[in-house]
């Protein structure tokens, strides 16, 4: 038995390795977020500042290191600068995620379930996205899960001694993107204490202390951060942090209503989304031909009820706890809660993005296999199983062709490498600065294939030099500083920026002389 589950375990990470790893540079950047977290890692390493290093010309980074330092530590090994190295951290965290969801739920659920669990969690098109980006977000997913599944254990173990391995995770999480990795949980410990009415004292008091020691580690770098950047590191933080879910930041960040974190599960859990109604089907036919519970199956639910196998049940109906009895019901009673909380704490930001929801997805991955394993059951099971490993095949067979030639092919178009080259090509000695008429936004994308040459024109105040902007920003960097400046036309490239979606227009100018 230990050798069969030590196989599927490596089968469950060499197939999570090959669905991601081998595409993972077979796209360039061509949006905005991945060369905004890259760049950083490209000033760290250029720079060598760790702590709090300045990029396109004076911007500091909205996150914590983690993923800089990752990013940074390749490029420094390798000696190269390049998008599959800047994707690494966040394919390696899902690969991790993936073999965690199968140790965890194979453990309290059976390996069946647990397989099925990291099998849906791979092929989820969120997940799979998310573990192909240069972002935050896979790695935040990671350590949130991770300080779940370890604090689970922990209360099965009767809460002794201070789970220090979720204390560590929830350190690197809060290194990654903030104190969301401590808050979430321990929330969602907080409520699972209380459903099983936790009395003691000391756990309640292990709970509390949890957070002051998972921020040790963070409180370093904030502090030394906090020295460099002083109130600017600072106001940052807390709008990045305190004013982003209270909804009170100085500029608008994807807000969406209520129904839009529903609406992104089901996009997100494609093509999975149109199993639920299949099972539905399926158990609405079998239903037919089962009347009722057997008697037997109470029998059993009220001898493990009375053998104190579980808590705080005893008033309940013979066949509410025949389901909360059944031996992997504390697991699927787990996954409810932290499904459910976590859904419901990013229900209340009015900031949204599908991302933010991606510590849902592998305790939905373990529920709908329990539904799965319990509804192809007799007859169903074999042709469960076929239909099942098919559209698996099929799933990943989809990721890899899209990954590896048409995602390639359908951005080409879009993307700022040749923009870049043309850049050094023509200017190759030149100072450059640019000009954004909207707040916050730089040319990141072409920016990190500049090796962060660009410095930006509102900072620097330049006497000289030459300015990179685009056709629809031009009347408003003349009406701020046309009486300052004189600007000549050089050259226009015809690629549309990934920013700002038009032409860009090149200018030498120089500084008027005061009279």
């Amino acid at each position: 038995m230990f050798t069969s589950y030590r196989r599927i375990s490596w089968l469950v990470v060499i197939l999570a390795a090959l669905t991601m790893l081998p595409f993972l540079g077979a796209t360039e950047f061509f949006t905005k977020g991945e060369p905004r977290e890259a760049i950083v890692a490209v000033s760290m390493v250029d720079d060598g500042n760790w702590i709090l290093p300045q990029n396109t010309g004076g911007d500091i980074a909205y996150k914590p290191p983690l993923l800089h330092w990752c990013v940074a530590a390749l490029y420094t090994v390798t000696g190269t600068v390049n998008e599959y190295l800047a994707r690494v951290p966040s394919a390696v965290a899902f690969i991790l995620l993936v073999w965690l969801t199968f140790r965890f739920f194979s453990r309290h659920g059976g390996v069946r379930r647990g397989l099925l669990a990291a099998l849906l969690t791979l092929t989820a098109f969120e997940v799979h996205r998310a573990g192909n980006t240069c972002r935050v977000d896979m790695l935040l997913t990671l350590f949130i899960v991770w300080a779940l599944y370890l604090l689970y254990n922990w209360h099965g173990r009767g809460c002794r001694g201070v789970p220090l391995g979720a204390v560590l995770c929830m350190s690197l999480g809060t290194l990654t993107k903030g104190p969301v990795a401590i808050v979430l949980p321990l929330f969602v410990t907080g409520c699972w204490l209380l459903w099983h009415r936790e009395r003691r004292v000391t756990t309640w008091l292990k709970l509390a202390c949890l957070p002051l020691l998972a921020m040790v580690l963070p409180a370093l770098w904030y502090w030394a951060a906090y020295q460099q950047g002083g109130d600017q590191f600072l106001s940052l933080m807390l709008e990045e942090n305190v004013g982003r879910f209270l909804g009170k930041m100085s500029y608008g960040s994807h807000e969406h209503s209520f129904l839009y974190n529903f609406l992104t599960l089901l996009t997100g859990w494609a093509p999975w989304t149109l199993l639920l109604p299949v099972l539905m089907a399926v158990a609405l036919k079998r239903g037919k031909r089962r009347a009722g519970k057997s008697k037997e199956d109470e029998r059993v639910a009220l001898s493990e009820f009375h053998s104190g196998q579980q808590k705080g049940t005893g008033g309940l109906p013979a066949r509410v706890k025949a389901l909360l009895l059944h031996p992997d019901a504390s697991a699927k009673s787990w996954a409810w809660l932290a499904f459910g909380l976590i859904l419901l704490f990013y229900c209340i930001p009015s900031s949204k993005r599908s991302t933010y929801l991606l510590p849902c997805y592998p305790f939905m991955a373990y529920l709908l296999a329990d539904v799965w394993v319990r509804v192809m059951r007799g007859p169903w099971r074999r042709r469960g199983r076929r239909w099942m490993v098919r559209t698996l095949v099929a799933v990943i067979a989809v990721f890899m062709v899209a990954d590896g030639i048409v995602v390639p092919m359908a951005v080409k178009k879009k993307y700022d490498r040749p923009l870049a080259e043309y850049i050094q090509r023509t200017f190759p000695h030149d100072d450059l600065y640019s000009f954004v008429n909207v707040e916050y936004l730089h040319f990141f994308c072409t920016n990190f294939y500049l090796r962060d040459r660009l410095r930006q024109f509102g900072k620097a105040h330049p006497k000289k030099g030459v300015l990179m902007v685009v056709k629809k920003d031009v009347d408003a960097f003349k009406k701020q500083y046309g009486d300052r400046y004189v600007l000549q036309k050089v050259s226009q490239s015809s690629r549309r920026m990934t920013e700002r979606k038009d032409t860009v227009c090149f200018y030498r100018f120089t500084q008027r002389s005061r009279m």
